[in-house]
């Protein structure tokens, strides 16, 4: 935290007056394209799904007397998943 010597006085403080070349909006980026993020591990036209082998499994969850907590049958999950992560 600064003391208050550190902090800078409020008479040196300026906020951006209206009609100034700060707050107009000529100065101001157009951003109607929005950002652009490169492509990286995927190609186009293919869904990045349709590289992954998926297979069927039951999430079971049992609590510390063996009686089920969770269940969901017939989950499709990636077939590198453990059989934790499937649970999860």
């Amino acid at each position: 935290m600064l003391g208050p010597e550190k902090r800078p006085s409020q008479d040196k403080v300026r906020s951006p007056q209206i009609g100034s070349e700060a707050a107009s909006k000529s100065s101001l980026p157009d951003l109607r394209e929005g950002v652009r993020i490169p492509r990286r591990y995927t190609e186009p036209g293919v869904h990045p799904y349709d590289g992954i082998e998926w297979e069927l499994r039951d999430a079971v969850i049992t609590n510390d007397k063996g009686e089920v907590a969770f269940e969901q049958r017939n989950v499709e999950v990636p077939a590198f998943w453990s059989q934790l992560a499937t649970n999860v």
